[in-house]
């Protein structure tokens, strides 16, 4: 009797053994779920990573305590953003305002997925009036645009924007921030004002 089994017959015998090993539709949904789910999450890390907030305020941020009355209103602003509000955080230095504005971007970004924008009104200040210059690669409405996209943007320490008895069209820096705060509202989008002093 011969035994001798040809290279056909063999892998045919293999092929028999192996069953295939075939992904459902459901669990191919569950995989591109976690796929993309992975994807957001290094989306947020970098974007987190960009977040142009002060180092003094990333380093307290893995250290706070949220319990207390600054951490349930830390809670309850958290439960608002992404839904186009304007949010005044007020009160003396020291309190936290710069601090909490922190914290409500860094967890727009990370859990909620949002493009955020952390700056000052000095900074603003700054950046607008390096743009009046005659050879300036910048021009005032780019830097305004740049104000405008993020889906969450903070302006700390706007005390700095000059709130005086003048009209909004009297005044540049308050028409520029009138500007920027109504369009955000407009598109609404988040926007955070922290202020030493009560407005208006």
């Amino acid at each position: 009797m011969n035994t001798t089994k040809s290279l056909e017959e063999i892998m045919a015998s293999v092929a028999r053994q192996i069953k295939p090993q075939l992904v459902s539709d459901a669990e191919k949904e569950t995989l591109e779920a976690e796929r993309r789910k992975e994807e957001r999450k290094d989306w947020a890390a970098q974007e987190y990573k960009k977040l142009e907030a002060p180092l003094r305020l990333r380093r307290q941020s893995d250290n706070l305590r949220h319990d207390g009355d600054w951490g349930s209103a830390l809670g309850a602003l958290k439960q608002k953003l992404g839904k186009g509000g304007v949010f005044v955080l007020r009160g003396p230095s020291g309190t936290g305002k710069s601090q909490m504005a922190h914290e409500l971007c860094k967890f727009a970004i990370l859990d909620k997925g949002m493009t955020a924008r952390f700056t000052s009104f000095a900074t603003i200040q700054l950046l607008l009036k390096s743009s009046f210059r005659d050879r300036s690669d910048t021009s005032e409405f780019d830097i305004i645009k740049g104000l405008l996209k993020p889906e969450l943007l903070v302006i700390d320490e706007f005390d700095w924007c000059p709130l005086g008895d003048k009209t909004v069209t009297e005044n540049y820096w308050q028409n520029i921030a009138y500007y920027i705060i109504n369009e955000r509202w407009g598109d609404a989008k988040d926007t955070i004002l922290t202020h030493k002093r009560a407005m208006g």
